[in-house]
């Protein structure tokens, strides 16, 4: 809209218009990622729980099965649905315990945005992303991996995650700084 309208000086009152009517809320990344992260909204206690690490294995997949099935927005849902769920929830997870144990409270470049509350809304940033796909802990059998992020959905333990993570030399970041640094590396190559 704005590419073929930009000669219209009145384009800018118009577009607010429409977007107060609209009731359109403009977001940063960080909050937009936080508000449309469901599975992180509904079970952000289990998520968040401190003591959760400490637990067997098992008994953290029951206590995320026995979630799933009996939070009042997920417990009607479709098995399939409910292991997405599942999954989902096992991958934010991983996540905080990979993000916890690189010693990352905050976002480490505006320092603005902590995990506990913002973990969907870290992003892994590639220093070079062609060295991702010649990463020799990415299983064969996973060649369909291009991105850091599905590895937190995949069979991949927490130790091949960070190994991986490791071998790329990036660093986390919160979605507003990651998008800024890409751009400026695009934009400087």
């Amino acid at each position: 809209m704005y590419q073929k309208r930009r000669s219209d000086p009145l384009f800018l009152t118009k577009l607010i218009k429409i977007m107060e009517l609209d009731k359109v809320i403009l977001m940063c990344r960080v909050h937009h990622q936080i508000k449309h992260s469901k599975y992180f909204n509904y079970f952000r206690y289990l998520i968040n729980w401190k003591e959760i690490y400490s637990l067997p294995t098992e008994l953290v997949y029951i206590l995320i099965r026995i979630s799933v099935n009996n939070h009042f927005k997920t417990k009607n849902s479709p098995r399939d649905k409910k292991r997405s769920t599942r999954d989902s929830i096992i991958s934010f997870l991983k996540k905080r315990y990979i993000l916890e144990n690189i010693c990352i409270e905050k976002c480490p470049t505006c320092q603005e945005f902590d995990i506990r509350d913002y973990l969907p809304a870290f992003d892994f940033s590639h220093i070079n992303e062609h060295k991702y796909r010649e990463n020799p802990h990415i299983q064969e059998n996973h060649d369909y991996i291009n991105s850091a992020a599905q590895l937190f959905y995949k069979n991949y333990s927490c130790s091949e995650i960070a190994k991986t993570l490791d071998f790329e030399k990036g660093s986390f970041l919160c979605k507003n700084c990651h998008n800024v640094i890409d751009r400026k590396i695009k934009y400087v190559n």
